[in-house]
């Protein structure tokens, strides 16, 4: 048996109730759920509240800091469970989402970190553009002291579904909060994570049947589609930048790829061949294409020009006086 602290940031107090609904239906009875609210503090714990029933297991927690990462760290340092599970407040859990977990940090020991699937919604707007997170990984297990990075093919995590040990968490520390939602740099924090990891020789696995839904996920219309590309592009320029001033050879090469690639598969015979599907997705492509390819490059240059990554794994802005900090090794 373990018991497991459910960690959510929430800043949506019309969504947040269906997520705390669906803890409430899990078939695992040993849990707690640490909300942490960012915005209207009585609009947030109202909907806490109502969706709970002001069941006690249910804690709400405010907090003035900005950011993802910041309302997450503010949950993992409220939270007293043995495994530390996430989600996001526009998401619904499968009632059997933290038995799947703890079964599998029980199958195994060893593991630190356990990442599952995030199910999109179908779009409800037909002729409106819309897109939504979504993950599928495989039934993976990855070992860096066994295996180098990178990762095997299936591995996959993302922040609305994945779990951590205590032990994981406090051998790798805080999520960095100049990474994520409402951060500098707008998302990747999850994956930042996941690279902190595996620097710290964490064994990590990865299962479909840890399901999360992204129930109200999805994002409609042509701005609020460039919004996420742009947080996307910024997010991924800034962890590849996080690499590099690591020392590690895959932040220059992704964005190196990343070029190649989004540049070389639109012209004729180019290596995407006919993935790029119907003229209505290349169409889409092109466009997230985009906005994605020059805001990584510009992150990429600005977070090595600017910051720092200190002891503590996370960015730090740079000052004059650069003799007490450094990139970590």
């Amino acid at each position: 048996m373990a018991h497991i602290s459910v960690c959510v940031a929430t800043t949506r107090p019309s969504t947040v109730g269906a997520m705390v609904r669906s803890i409430l239906r899990q078939t695992w009875t040993d849990w707690e759920l640490v909300v942490v609210g960012q915005g209207d503090a009585d609009a947030l714990r109202r909907a806490v509240d109502l969706g709970s029933g002001k069941d006690p297991r249910v804690r709400y927690v405010h907090s003035d800091r900005r950011g993802l990462s910041a309302a997450r760290n503010r949950a993992l340092s409220e939270s007293s469970g043995d495994i530390f599970a996430m989600t996001d407040d526009d998401c619904e859990a499968r009632s059997d989402w933290l038995t799947v977990l703890a079964a599998r940090f029980n199958a195994d020991k060893a593991l630190g970190l356990v990442g599952g699937t995030l199910v999109a919604p179908p779009p409800e707007k037909r002729f409106v553009p819309s897109s939504c997170l979504s993950n599928e990984p495989g039934d993976v297990v990855y070992d860096p002291t066994v295996t180098p990075p990178p990762a095997p093919a299936g591995f996959g995590c993302v922040g609305g579904n994945m779990a951590v040990t205590r032990a994981a968490a406090e051998r790798v520390g805080r999520f960095d909060e100049l990474l994520g939602a409402g951060a500098r740099f707008p998302s990747g924090e999850d994956l930042d994570y996941v690279h902190r990891l595996e620097l710290a020789g964490v064994k990590m696995a990865c299962t479909p049947r840890s399901v999360v839904f992204h129930t109200h996920g999805r994002r409609y219309g042509p701005g609020r589609m460039v919004s996420y590309w742009h947080g996307q592009g910024t997010g991924h320029g800034a962890i590849s930048a996080k690499l590099t001033l690591r020392g590690d050879p895959r932040g220059a090469e992704a964005v190196r790829i990343g070029v190649a690639q989004e540049v070389t598969q639109w012209l004729p015979g180019g290596p995407s061949g006919n993935r790029l599907g119907s003229p209505k997705q290349a169409l889409r492509r092109l466009a997230s294409d985009s906005v994605r390819l020059p805001t990584a490059s510009v992150a990429y240059r600005s977070v090595l020009r600017h910051y720092v990554v200190d002891d503590d794994g996370v960015l730090r802005r740079r000052t004059r006086t650069l003799a007490s900090q450094r990139a970590s090794p």
